[in-house]
């Protein structure tokens, strides 16, 4: 049988964590002549004895089948295996005078030689030889000794065991654009070539390793509950009630979400008309809003908090009082909203009787300021039905309710929004305007 292969070597196979037989492709006629090698993933080989592997079609052209491991977890991709043909350096067949002759036995003979020399070919691809043109006729390698590197010898004769240090020797350390990391410990070598702390830590979900992706786009498996901040409300103040407050910073919170609104203006009132006469007050405008998100870091220990009030003093038959200011320090702000004109002068004609509110509250320093709604306007419908201006809007909802003919303003019941104007028709009693509802102040407290 001709030998049609050239190499005496199958691999190195590197496992899967699946396959457990081996090819070797090249014939192997008996099991004396198998070498199964064995390297585990520190890189260490180990020759396995026949026992620890199956191993069947010898003699096939289309080589050998081993089955390695026999029963157990199969390789990893950082184990492999090695199969390698090696037959002894001698020669068996004995051809006598006028005794038979067989071709097999003569072919068989020289299929060993070629197996030899394919051996002895596979161990040079792994040996170091010299050039062609080398005047060397032989590579002289000294027995290594610790602590020195090989060097070749100045007269260009072989090579030598050279000192790290010193003379003609290797300059420690060894600079970056030498190949080096121009240091002489692990810590300094990290710091030298710009590596940070990541590079001393290995990839991992257990403590103090890096998050490593088990395969693209994906994240490993990990408890939510070991994450100590995840944008959750861990405390709420709410000032409803006008005045100045102290508001204490939660050493706990990472981040604060404030929103305030200022004061409400109060409606304008009406004077006594008189029979046949009649007068309406405009509605107060709402105070103004602001929000914004800020950092816990940014706050002092102690701040300020300041309700303004609705506006409600001002008397029968006067233009409304206005909205109080709101505040969060100097952080935020908003103005209140301005109180609603008093009825004009007793009018026996039709159409307004009193102008809208002139101005509204405004928010300030916020992430979202806005300004609340404008106080509508008293107006006259007939002889006898004046009709009050409706108090304007705030961020938290409208204001007082409009008045026909002869009533006192609706006061605001909304945080920040403005009071509705009073209504007087062909009567001698002085009217007020509705009330502005107080501002509010909310302090959100966020763990994240």
């Amino acid at each position: 049988m001709t030998v049609q292969t050239t190499s005496s070597k199958a691999g190195p196979f590197f496992g899967n964590g699946a396959t457990l037989v081996w090819n070797s492709g090249f014939r192997v006629d008996q099991p004396a002549d198998l070498r199964a090698i064995y390297t585990d993933t520190a890189g260490v080989e180990t020759v396995l004895d026949p026992s620890a592997y199956i191993a069947t079609g010898f003699g096939d052209p289309d080589g050998i089948g081993v089955t390695y491991p026999i029963s157990g977890i199969p390789l990893s991709a950082a184990e492999k295996i090695t199969l390698l043909r090696i037959v002894s350096y001698d020669q068996q067949t004995s051809i006598t005078n006028q005794g038979g002759f067989y071709p097999q036995v003569i072919e068989r003979a020289l299929d060993r030689i070629v197996y030899q020399t394919q051996q002895i070919a596979e161990k040079l691809g792994r040996a170091i030889t010299l050039s062609a043109s080398s005047a060397l006729s032989g590579l002289f390698l000294p027995d290594p000794e610790s602590g020195k590197y090989l060097r070749g010898r100045a007269d260009g004769t072989g090579y030598e065991n050279a000192d790290l240090i010193g003379s003609g020797s290797i300059g420690i350390p060894v600079s970056i654009a030498q190949g080096g990391t121009n240091a002489t410990s692990i810590s300094a070598a990290r710091t030298s070539l710009g590596l940070g702390t990541a590079a001393t830590l290995n990839a991992g979900t257990v403590v103090n390793n890096l998050v490593q992706l088990p395969s693209a786009g994906t994240l490993p498996a990990l408890d939510a509950t070991a994450l100590t901040h995840t944008g959750k409300l861990i405390g709420i103040t709410i000032y409803s009630m006008p005045g100045s407050y102290t508001y204490n910073k939660n050493p706990n919170a990472v981040r604060v979400e404030i929103e305030l609104a200022a004061g409400g203006g109060q409606g304008g009132g009406t004077v006594a008309t008189g029979t046949g006469t009649q007068t309406a007050g405009a509605g107060g405008s709402g105070g103004g809003y602001a929000r914004r998100s800020l950092l816990n870091s940014l706050l002092a220990a102690t701040t300020t908090v300041t309700v303004g009030v609705g506006g409600s003093t001002g008397g029968n038959g006067a233009t409304g009082q206005n909205g109080g200011s709101s505040s969060f320090g100097a952080l935020l702000s908003a103005t209140g909203g301005t109180g609603g004109n008093a009825g004009l002068t007793p009018s026996n004609g039709t159409g307004a009787n009193s102008s809208v509110t002139p101005t509204v509250g405004v928010g300030s320093s916020g992430d979202l300021n806005l300004s609340g709604g404008v106080g509508g306007p008293g107006l006259i419908f007939g002889a006898s039905n004046p009709l009050s201006g409706q108090g304007g809007s705030s961020f938290f909802g409208f204001g007082g309710l409009w008045q026909i003919n002869n009533a006192d303003g609706v006061a605001a019941v909304n945080p920040g929004a403005g009071g509705g104007g009073s209504a007087t028709g062909s009567t001698n009693v002085t009217r007020k305007g509705g009330a502005g509802a107080s501002g509010m102040v909310i302090v959100r407290e966020y763990d994240a």
